[in-house]
């Protein structure tokens, strides 16, 4: 709001500082070079802001930007409709924004955003686009691009093709390749997309491509929000996400005349994180190794504890909390 960590709502709720402090902390501690022109310009294309609250939100897929949306749209008129493209008045990175007005709001507004730990985040954005039914629009795009990633990068994508080109192969790696083939060529909503075909997706486009060509869904909080670059003055933990979310709430209402009824539900941690183990407990060391090093920077800034080795426990929580 002014200054870094002074924000009233970090006296009132001193874990907010706490979190500030570990954040700050690590981020003079990491060992990368930051371009922090560079990180601020990409991120001001998922900060959005609301002049009447005086409030700017780096909103991160799969992690309560459903629901802050909503709540968004209550605040500024019961008539406004709560679709995300209308919630907000106007992204920062919106081309008519002068600079003068972009560096004002950044520096005088409540700046927020919800982090979650990685692992979850992956689990959600999986199921939410492949499994919880499969989103057409995901499987569409995504589908036969996981399937040439994980087995076809090598092979032509044909049936015809690939016997001519590779009869040195034994009948059995024939099999399995043709089957993948013609996976490509079933109907998209008939076929499914497992979670280690999935998760060998996202290694293989960040080894490919770097991480900001990931998904928004699953590409980490750090390099959607830019902690390190933009000065946030509050950093809600997804596990606290109903209470962390009200008091900010209550405090952007005050002195604002607004009848909005604004109410969080309770989130269940424990089914959340017993899912996301549940899903990770098949998945080989060597992948949550690769997961873990490009989710690094999620893992040390918002202070997410990692046992690599653990056989049980994969998405454990907040060591602040």
């Amino acid at each position: 709001m002014t200054e870094k960590g002074t924000h009233p709502l970090t006296q009132v709720y001193p874990k907010f500082l706490e979190r500030l402090e570990i954040l700050n902390k690590t981020c003079q501690e990491l060992p990368e070079k930051i371009d922090y022109k560079l990180v601020l310009d990409s991120s001001l294309y998922f900060i959005h802001f609301n002049d009447d609250f005086e409030v700017i939100n780096c909103l991160v897929p799969k992690a309560s930007s459903d629901t802050w949306t909503i709540q968004f749209a209550k605040m500024i008129g019961p008539n406004v409709p709560t679709s995300m493209d209308l919630v907000y008045n106007i992204t920062l990175s919106n081309h008519f924004v002068p600079l003068r007005e972009i560096a004002h709001r950044i520096q005088t507004y409540t700046k927020f955003f919800v982090h979650r730990h990685p692992f979850e985040r992956l689990v959600s954005g999986y199921c939410n686009k492949f499994v919880d039914p499969p989103r057409y629009e995901y499987m569409n795009r995504y589908a036969k691009a996981i399937i040439i990633s994980n087995y076809l990068k090598k092979y032509p994508h044909d049936r015809r093709s690939f016997e001519i080109e590779y009869t040195h192969l034994s009948d059995s790696e024939k099999q399995d390749i043709l089957k993948q083939i013609d996976r490509l060529g079933s109907v998209q909503e008939k076929f499914g997309i497992t979670f280690i075909e999935f998760l060998n997706y996202v290694i293989n486009t960040v080894d490919e491509s770097g991480i900001y060509n990931l998904d928004i869904h699953w590409m980490p909080v750090s390099s959607i929000c830019n902690p390190c670059a933009v000065h946030y003055d509050i950093m809600i933990e997804h596990d606290y996400v109903s209470e962390e979310s009200q008091l900010l709430v209550d405090y952007l209402q005050k002195n604002k005349a607004t009848n909005a009824h604004l109410y969080f539900n309770k989130f269940e941690k424990k089914a959340t994180r017993d899912k996301c183990n549940q899903y990770f407990s098949d998945i080989p060391l060597n992948v949550r190794r690769r997961l873990y090093e490009i989710f690094r920077n999620d893992f040390i800034l918002f202070d997410y504890k990692y046992d690599l080795e653990s056989k049980d426990y994969f998405c454990e929580e907040n060591t602040n909390n």
